[in-house]
């Protein structure tokens, strides 16, 4: 049996929060202000549009649907466990990385405007750059993570983290230039 809980503590969550996987509400909140300003922000830089003959809502649509996909992956996400992206920190670097630098091989790099920092994946062009920013927020945060008892010295904490940054940024820009010149 169960013990009864006291009046003064909480009850356990159920219902909306138990169905997000435990996401906070002050969290879902700050997410759902900023998407809205976001929306805001596009409607008052396309509106333009509608002059022109166009459909002015066709941006805001358009940001409207990735941010429900945005919603989803935020709803799968916050059902995985934390140790497992604590224990694939270092392939998901890897990954990246490798995703950074396929776009510096001739043939495989997509140029969009002239420049070759795309893939062709299937029907879509994907921009490896924007999983960078998520593989390496991922990476250092588990990274740092192991490190939290030892403080942050500077051999083995914050030269290893900025090691990880400086060799993304390199493949992203300097290789990616070189390349195609």
């Amino acid at each position: 049996m169960h013990p009864e809980l006291p009046a003064s503590e909480p009850l356990p969550e159920t219902g909306t929060a138990a169905i997000l996987g435990g996401i906070r509400v002050r969290i879902l909140a700050l997410v759902f202000t900023l998407a809205g300003i976001g929306l805001v922000f596009v409607y008052s830089a396309s509106a333009v549009r509608a002059d022109r003959g166009g459909w002015e809502m066709q941006f805001v649509a358009n940001q409207f649907c990735w941010f429900v996909v945005g919603l989803g992956c935020l709803g799968l996400m916050s059902a995985v466990p934390v140790a497992w992206v604590e224990r694939l920190w270092l392939p998901i670097l890897l990954v990246t990385l490798a995703l950074l630098a396929l776009v510096c091989i001739p043939g495989v790099g997509t140029p969009v405007r002239g420049a070759y920092r795309w893939l062709r994946v299937g029907g879509f062009n994907m921009q490896p750059s924007e999983f960078a920013k998520l593989g390496m927020v991922i990476a250092l945060a588990a990274f740092l993570a192991r490190r939290t008892g030892e403080g942050l010295p500077f051999l083995r904490g914050f030269l290893p983290a900025a090691g990880m940054i400086g060799l993304a940024v390199r493949i992203a820009r300097r290789l990616n230039g070189l390349w195609r010149r």
